[in-house]
């Protein structure tokens, strides 16, 4: 059985009470979506364990990565640390992130979509937040923000995404992150680990930017067909220095430390000329 049903999409459109007529409905909604494609990826690969179940996505999707040596030598070997990341696809970006984490930190954990409790091999490694939910409270629902806090003290790094969403806003050549949400960072602060900013060289199709112009709701229905707009891509991945707890207590505000992390994390979009050595 795939991640979503016809019924369930019939259900969510409120079209379940019309019997078969409605689950015609939500069957076609899972075409038109390319749900259905989502639904058999991870079919022909729910039988792998977290990182072998990762692995085996990527190559059904002929995605390939590049990060330099040095770069995977900043992920800290031991103790607990914070990444922070831009979010330009998704959902190769966090497969991406999980991966490369886990490789080096089996004990890598990740804040990521409610749906993505339902992706049973790496349902221990997600700690599930609500991007719908009103955005004070992205990590604080369901006590996330608590079980986050309790995986940093047990030594174990953490990633996030701090936008919640989607990068759509233009800036020049690349789309960028909206504004980053105020619990991520609050998170950052009570925290006092270090922080390691990741960036990913990527983007979506310009239809998805387009429908996002147009509305949120658009632009979440578009998602599923934009996984597949990354097959046979090479993505670039930057990871910088980890930033001190000191440098972070420079910026004593919320606002203030967004800021500072941002542009660390938007910083490594400029490093490109350098040698990439690593091809995965």
């Amino acid at each position: 059985m795939g991640l979503v049903s016809s019924k369930e999409i019939a259900k969510a459109l409120n079209v379940s009470k019309a019997g078969f007529l409605g689950t015609f409905i939500g069957w076609i909604v899972l075409k038109v979506l390319r749900i259905d494609a989502i639904n058999r990826l991870y079919d022909n690969n729910k039988h792998l364990p977290d990182i072998d179940f990762l692995r085996g996505i990527l190559k059904d999707m002929k995605v390939k990565y590049e990060v330099s040596d040095e770069d995977l030598k900043r992920i800290p070997k031991n103790g607990s640390f914070i990444t922070v990341s831009n979010h330009p696809m998704g959902g190769v970006d966090a497969i991406l992130l999980l991966k490369i984490m886990l490789e080096v930190r089996p004990d890598f954990r990740a804040t990521a979509n409610f749906f993505a409790q339902r992706v049973v091999p790496v349902e221990s490694i997600i700690i599930p937040v609500n991007p719908f939910e009103n955005k004070k409270k992205e990590i604080g629902s369901l006590g996330a923000f608590e079980k986050c806090l309790t995986i940093i003290g047990e030594g174990k790094p953490l990633g996030l995404f701090p936008a919640g969403e989607v990068s759509t806003i233009k800036d020049g050549d690349i789309f960028q992150d909206r504004q980053w949400g105020r619990s991520p960072i609050k998170l950052i602060q009570k925290s006092q680990v270090p922080v390691v900013p990741l960036y990913f060289h990527a983007k979506n199709s310009n239809i998805f930017y387009w429908l996002s112009g147009i509305s949120g709701f658009l632009r979440t229905a578009r998602l599923p067909s934009e996984f597949f707009t990354q097959k046979k891509k090479i993505v670039k991945v930057r990871i910088g220095n980890p930033i001190s707890v000191k440098d972070q207590n420079g910026h004593t505000n919320i606002e203030g430390l967004s800021n500072f992390l941002r542009e660390k994390t938007y910083t490594l979009a400029n490093s490109y000329d350098e040698t990439f050595n690593s091809l995965k």
